[in-house]
């Protein structure tokens, strides 16, 4: 059985498809890369690059623009918009702005200020109560990560925001390994 494939192969794999003996999945292969009958590929699009000066002059960058640079269509979502994800209404947008802080806020000085700064550690202690087990997974990594450090003033922000007896309240129904190391992380 042969799985539907990009019409961006190149003629090597097209040819391994030709190693089989059923003419008509060769067939089936030819008609969707048409351009390759010739025993050549059509040159793949190339993006436009003459935005990234314009980027760049701004200086507004989000917080990889090595995505732009990859791929001009995508970009990584700023602070801000990661934060107001958290309170999306679909609990995976959630769980994956939260996760994505964990991995913004790691070793990330900065990040972290503007994360407190921005608001979002409120945000995230109250979804330490969220009754989905990745949501509150998540939000507790990215506490983690916010909270660990020299800096005191996210620890402190925790605290003031209710966010120890978030954390002891989610300590004490979880019997999540990971969550509970993620939480007495948290609190040393």
């Amino acid at each position: 059985m042969l799985f539907p494939s990009p019409p961006f192969l190149s003629l090597g794999t097209v040819a391994s498809f030709r190693g089989y003996d059923d003419p008509v999945e060769t067939e089936v292969v030819e008609e969707r890369i048409p351009y390759l009958h010739g025993g050549y590929a059509a040159p793949l699009a190339q993006p436009e690059r003459g935005s990234m000066a314009s980027i760049d002059r701004l200086g507004k960058r989000s917080p990889s623009i090595d995505s732009i640079r990859k791929d001009p269509r995508w970009r990584d979502p700023d602070l801000p918009e990661v934060i107001a994800m958290l309170s999306h209404p679909i609990d995976p947008v959630k769980s994956n702005a939260a996760a994505y802080l964990q991995h913004l806020c790691y070793e990330n000085d900065k990040i972290k200020k503007d994360v407190r700064h921005l608001k979002g550690i409120p945000i995230l202690v109250g979804l330490l109560d969220h009754p989905k087990p990745e949501v509150h997974r998540k939000a507790c990594g990215a506490l983690r990560n916010i909270s660990y450090g020299k800096d005191n003033e996210n620890k402190v922000a925790i605290k003031n925001c209710d966010g120890i007896p978030a954390l002891i309240r989610l300590l004490r129904k979880t019997n999540d390994m990971e969550v509970r190391e993620l939480i007495t992380g948290q609190c040393l």
